[in-house]
């Protein structure tokens, strides 16, 4: 009988691991935050389904690249479930989700919410390219749930937005590759607290040193007149 009463015990937990794990995944091997169809707990954060998305707010008077972030990350919500956020400078007032993305010193709600103690940027304040995903419940008043990305400078907010992307299964390569990113009908991000550590190399980049070969004649090709 305690035989049997284990063997049951241990299906159970196995069936619950199961299904905890199908809910909750991660898209990307280097996705930072956990997603899902659908809340699985207190704080899980909306983001989009095939008809509606959680709008971002940036500060107009933050760096241009974090507009150009916010921007291309909308678009990849698009691509991944058909809808796409707004992005807007002035907050919104009246939406159960909103994201909020901006740079220490450049956006005055980001500021603010680290005034009122809603966020600890200790670890990060004067950093070089680093950058936090924070939930927050009620960020600003007429919403309900936020999710906050915060650079401790312009690319360490660009690079905090991008890693949304990739969390949501859109892949770097998307233009240069043609990787389509798989279609959801439905992106919950569970609740989160995550800080990026400084990069181990200050300044990176990329070089394909194939273009006389092959990027050059497709180049000719399609862009050049």
């Amino acid at each position: 009988m305690k035989v049997r009463s284990t063997t049951i015990a241990a299906l159970l937990s196995l069936t619950f691991l199961s299904s905890f794990s199908e809910a909750q995944e991660k898209l990307s091997p280097f996705a930072l935050v956990s997603v899902s169809s659908k809340p699985q707990a207190k704080g899980d954060f909306f983001l989009a389904d095939t008809k509606t998305a959680a709008p971002i707010y940036r500060d107009a008077n933050d760096f241009p690249v974090v507009r150009i972030a916010a921007e291309a990350f909308a678009s990849d919500v698009q691509n991944v479930t058909g809808a796409k956020p707004g992005v807007l400078t002035t907050a919104p007032t009246s939406a159960p989700n909103a994201i909020f993305v901006g740079t220490l010193g450049k956006s005055r709600l980001i500021d603010d919410l680290v005034a009122r103690k809603k966020i600890d940027v200790s670890r990060i304040r004067g950093g070089w390219e680093t950058f936090q995903i924070v939930s927050v419940e009620k960020p600003v008043p007429g919403v309900e749930q936020g999710l906050v990305v915060i650079g401790s400078d312009r690319r360490g907010t660009a690079f905090g937005i991008f890693s949304l992307s990739e969390s949501i299964g859109v892949s770097p390569w998307t233009w240069w590759a043609d990787v389509t990113p798989e279609h959801r009908d439905s992106i919950v991000i569970s609740r989160t607290k995550y800080r990026s550590k400084t990069p181990s190399v200050k300044y990176r980049g990329i070089f394909l040193n194939d273009e006389d070969w092959g990027l050059h004649p497709w180049a000719a090709k399609n862009f050049e007149t």
